[in-house]
């Protein structure tokens, strides 16, 4: 949630959106470990050039002891020499959109999956007719709100769409946290897109 903030700011700072759309899903877990597996938050700054915002939130979020690497990250990459011709190619893209300021997937990613029949429970059809609420995790909610109130500090057209997700009885709390979620968007003026109804 601390990387879709940078995120956002990164947006704000390179370009002028006319509309933003934000998937909720990282404010709707139960606990904030996700915050400091260090796979999540290097696939969004390894990619964010050196600035104000990236030196922001590599102070406030990332271990002191690692900060080197977030600052340098050859020293976390370095053995990718091993990898040539094929290390290369990543390299020179990576600096050429540096240079060009053209990220082409930047505030996008996909994935694909097949879902195969198993033995768990789905209760997709189930949470149609869910109006329940569960509270948020406290520190998510907060900073759900820091995101909405920067979105209204400046002026953002912005909607959450949740996207569907197969739901199974271990994540069915999510399903009421989304609603929960959905209540504090709108207070804020904005539009709550459920998918996960509609699928």
């Amino acid at each position: 949630t601390d990387g879709m903030m940078l995120a956002l700011k990164e947006i704000v700072r390179t370009q002028k959106p006319k509309l933003l759309l934000i998937e909720p899903n990282a404010y709707l877990y139960k606990e904030t470990k996700n915050e400091k597996i260090e796979a999540h938050t290097r696939k969004l700054v390894d990619n964010i050039p050196l600035g104000e915002n990236k030196i922001d939130f590599i102070d406030r979020c990332v271990d002191k002891d690692l900060q080197v690497e977030y600052y340098f990250p050859l020293i976390k990459y370095h053995d990718l020499w091993q990898e040539l011709p094929n290390s290369l190619r990543r390299t020179a893209s990576t600096i050429e959109m540096q240079l060009t300021n053209a990220y082409y997937l930047r505030g996008f990613r996909t994935n694909t999956e097949v879902f195969k029949q198993s033995d768990k429970e789905v209760l997709n059809d189930k949470i149609v007719v869910e109006n329940r609420t569960a509270k948020l995790n406290k520190t998510l909610e907060k900073k759900m709100k820091e995101l909405l109130h920067f979105c209204k500090e400046q002026e953002l057209r912005v909607a959450f769409v949740r996207m569907p997700h197969m739901v199974y009885p271990a994540t069915y709390e999510r399903v009421k946290r989304s609603n929960k979620a959905a209540e504090i968007v709108q207070e804020y003026g904005y539009d709550y897109i459920n998918l996960e109804r509609e699928w």
